[in-house]
């Protein structure tokens, strides 16, 4: 009986030593390590930012929108300019026997593209709330990068995920109304998808619903926040994985 109880009380020193020692790395991870990642998220957050809404004046792209098999007489050329549209101009030819039409944009108005507004918000709010979090404990960290992965994600999401719309709600869109010349029949619905630009034509017959969808090559500014937002999920994600090293603390507190 002696031996097993000095046998349990050896396993025990060894233990608690080893929390120790797990503990003193866990300091160090949180004093360092965590706050490396967190500046280099921030900054990679300011750099979306940037390349979001800047005022680049060299950023306003003329852009061009085609189908993915070739339609007489369909086409789109535009000025994008970070979350607006400018200076649009449709082509669009019903069916062969009809003359092509061209709807123009009003010179004044854009286009909104909410997708990137709403990412936008998303990671700057992220960025000061990144900078008011505290880092002191191992289940106060862990809950904090889960958070950050969390608006990440909503913010890649939003970009490669369009939200789907009814033709109801296309039809009572504000964008809508920068075209003067377009009849009740037809709708347009620009949107982001990954790193191009993408427009739905739609023609509307009573219950029958005609669709037609342009795309525009890779958009190189698109694309950089993308990888940016990929670059910051794998990032905390190798931290989580380190973290999640340290969970035998908690069990034996």
């Amino acid at each position: 009986m002696e031996s097993d109880n000095s046998e349990n009380f050896d396993k025990d020193i060894e233990i608690q030593k080893e929390m120790e020692v797990m503990k003193k790395e866990l300091n160090f991870v949180l004093q360092n390590q965590v706050t490396k990642t967190c500046k280099s998220v921030i900054n990679k957050i300011q750099l979306m930012l940037k390349l979001m809404l800047g005022d680049d004046a060299t950023r306003k792209e003329r852009i061009n929108l085609l189908p993915h098999f070739v339609v007489d007489g369909l086409k789109c050329s535009l000025i994008f300019n970070f979350n607006e549209l400018k200076n649009i101009e449709i082509s669009y030819k019903p069916t062969p026997r009809h003359n092509t039409y061209i709807y123009k944009s009003k010179e004044d108005n854009s286009w909104n593209l909410y997708q990137i507004q709403n990412s936008y918000d998303i990671l700057k709010a992220l960025e000061a709330r990144i900078q008011k979090m505290s880092f002191e404990s191992l289940h106060q960290t862990t809950y904090n990068m889960d958070t950050i992965t969390d608006s990440i994600n909503s913010a890649r999401n939003i970009l490669l995920f369009p939200k789907k719309r009814t033709i109801h709600e296309l039809q009572n869109q504000k964008n809508m109304k920068i075209f003067p010349l377009v009849p009740n029949d037809l709708l347009f619905s620009f949107y982001i998808q990954g790193y191009r630009l993408f427009l739905a034509i739609y023609t509307i017959k009573g219950n029958e619903t005609t669709k037609h969808i342009l795309e525009c090559s890779s958009i190189s500014w698109l694309n950089n926040i993308i990888v940016l937002l990929t670059s910051c999920l794998e990032t905390l994600q190798q931290l989580k994985d380190k973290l999640g090293l340290f969970e035998p603390i908690n069990k034996n507190n």
